[in-house]
């Protein structure tokens, strides 16, 4: 009986390490099988995102590492209206309007595959550029598992920023020489005429095309300096001044240059003694004399400072932006207190070079009156009166007293400018319904 139950006792112990052994191997045949059923895992990443301006190009480089890799295939898409898919190095591409296919390859076995893609931004926006993988697989041609990427590219659309350049391309005078020789760089110029030369005008021309050029001082020289200012405005609204000094000889027998129409002493021609003589017009029965020195006078932001020619002369002029308003600044000869506007005092007064006048009242069409108010605008202030509709003159037109104007220029506002303008326009439609 003891024997039998040492027999059956070693036959159970048998039975139970069998059974162990057998389900150490079915756990180890397990592990094995699930180890192998599991492929190693790639990383694979995308970079070169970030803000860019509308037009630019920009490289996103694709990457895989964390193995030998032998090849891959990826698929990139992105947003075609922002983006435009331009080449690719280091990888067979294919596609284009939204999706690239990407093909990359090694058989030496390298530690990461990379490839490079550019685009060119073409429209302001935001798009996520994103790449799937389709297969990769390491040297042995082992399928590899690699996860998605994506990056983001922000398009900005600056707009054409204005132009700085306040240069000019070349400048000239019409009597003697510049010295220095003109530079773009150079600002300060002096100029020596004989005393023969009564007028010098300068001449400018701008280096860019967006900015504008004014030229001050008169062109008609006094015996000794004479100072003419080039004045460029960029669109920014940067400036810059070329001053030219123009020296203008005594006359021969001793004629002082202090004068500013050659005074002095000593002997002159009568022809030189005409050509420094005033300008002067009439206007109403009554002679004036044309201001040739703006000096200390306020010019209204809305104007610039000009030149035009009058009996053959230049003289000096203030424009409106528009160009369409130039007056020009008369002194009475005699301090009478008669004549059209009864006034003693140096006065501003249209001017036409077209009919080589000067009057006291100017006629602007309607079109006319409302873009020199829009220029007007920003400096009109207090209500303000000066403007009268014409009776007569050409149709649709309003008549403009120099004086109110320039009140209105100075600081008055366009009330009653625009009332009249309105009452005109009224009065065009009723004309036209009748």
């Amino acid at each position: 009986m003891e024997k039998r139950y040492g027999k059956d006792f070693l036959r159970f112990w048998k039975t139970v390490i069998v059974a162990v052994i057998a389900v150490t191997m079915l756990i180890a045949g397990f592990s094995v099988e699930t180890e192998n059923a599991f492929a190693a895992s790639a990383k694979v990443s995308l970079s070169g995102g970030g803000t860019v301006e509308k037009g630019d190009s920009l490289t996103i480089t694709l990457k895989y590492s964390r193995a030998t890799f032998g090849s891959a295939t990826a698929r990139v898409t992105y947003d075609s209206s922002v983006l435009e898919y331009s080449s690719c190095s280091g990888a067979e591409a294919n596609g284009g309007g939204g999706t690239v296919i990407l093909t990359m390859a090694n058989g030496s076995g390298t530690e990461a595959l990379s490839c490079k893609l550019k685009f060119k931004a073409v429209k302001a926006g935001s798009t996520t550029v994103s790449v799937s993988t389709t297969d990769v697989y390491n040297i042995d041609m082992e399928e590899l598992t690699a996860g998605s990427a994506s990056t983001t590219v922000t398009v900005k659309s600056t707009a054409d920023k204005a132009s700085t350049n306040a240069d000019l391309s070349a400048m000239a005078v019409s009597s003697g020489t510049l010295s220095p020789a003109f530079s773009p760089s150079v600002t300060s110029y002096k100029v020596k005429v004989p005393n023969s030369v009564t007028t010098c005008t300068v001449s400018a021309d701008k280096a860019d095309s967006k900015s504008s050029v004014s030229v001050t001082g008169s062109p008609n020289l006094k015996v000794g300096e004479n100072v003419r200012k080039v004045t460029v405005t960029a669109e920014s609204g940067k400036t810059k001044t070329y001053t030219i000094t123009i020296t203008r000889e005594a006359a021969e027998g001793g004629t002082s240059g202090s004068g500013q129409y050659g005074e002095g002493s000593g002997s002159q021609t009568d022809s030189q003694t005409q050509e420094n003589q005033p300008i002067e017009t009439e206007i109403g029965g009554v002679t004036y004399i044309v201001c040739e020195d703006f000096e200390n006078i306020e010019i209204p932001e809305t104007f610039h400072e000009d030149a035009a020619s009058y009996n053959d002369k230049q003289i000096p002029v203030i424009k409106s932006a528009e160009g369409n308003i130039v007056l020009g600044l008369l002194r009475p000869a005699e301090a009478s207190g008669e004549g059209e506007s009864g006034e003693e005092e140096t006065a501003w007064y249209f001017y036409s070079e077209k009919n080589n006048k000067f009057t006291r009242k100017h006629s602007m069409t309607v079109d006319e009156v409302f873009a020199y108010g829009k220029s007007m605008a920003d400096n009109a202030v207090s209500a303000a009166g000066g403007s009268d509709l014409s009776e007569g003159g050409e149709k649709n037109t309003l008549t403009l007293d120099a004086d109110k104007l320039m009140y209105l220029i100075f600081g008055g506002t366009l009330a009653l400018l625009l009332i009249a303008v309105i009452a005109l326009q009224i009065g065009i439609m009723r004309s036209r319904k009748h």
